[in-house]
């Protein structure tokens, strides 16, 4: 859910919060059940936004989840890169870091996604051949893939075709 998507219409925005909950809900029962064992849960995004008992949900599986370390599943919720950018240097303002000490870690460290690594991939589905204000921080080195299906129909085939042209591409860094 990007924070464009605020601007939907009443009822667009009341189903995308039913489908959190429902995320938040099934994720929770299914790790009970011993599914999703060493996955870590993170939201990422002005969470500010949302309902104060969806916060709360978000906040209690993050919790949950916050000593596995086998994998990161981030959840993009109210996210804009531009509104991300934005409340890190609001943040680094408040807390008064002057120029000289603005670092790129600083900064990352004052990111939605501090913590997590910068993606190696992204994948973009439906289409369209841009990033959308999706992490335009951290995927200055991403490798990027783009395919005309739509996300429902992403399957695992075409997630084993990515990676398999992943693991021969050349990662540079800017050198």
């Amino acid at each position: 859910m990007s924070t464009e998507n605020w601007k939907r219409e009443s009822e667009e925005v009341a189903h995308l919060l039913s489908l959190f909950r429902l995320l938040i809900t099934e994720f929770t029962d299914e790790r009970a059940q011993g599914k999703h064992a060493g996955t870590r849960l993170r939201f990422i995004g002005d969470l500010s936004r949302f309902p104060e008992d969806l916060q709360a949900s978000m906040r209690d599986v993050e919790k949950l989840t916050s000593l596995e370390t086998e994998r990161t599943l981030a959840v993009a919720v109210s996210y804009g890169g531009r509104a991300e950018i934005l409340a890190a240097t609001e943040r680094l303002m408040q807390e008064g870091v002057t120029e000289n000490a603005l670092t790129e870690e600083r900064f990352s460290a004052s990111l939605w996604t501090a913590g997590m690594p910068d993606p190696d991939l992204i994948v973009r589905t439906g289409g369209a051949q841009r990033l959308s204000n999706f992490l335009p921080w951290q995927a200055v080195y991403s490798e990027l893939f783009f395919l005309d299906a739509f996300w429902p129909d992403f399957s695992h085939e075409d997630f084993r075709q990515i990676l398999a042209e992943y693991v021969v591409r050349t990662r540079n860094f800017g050198t």
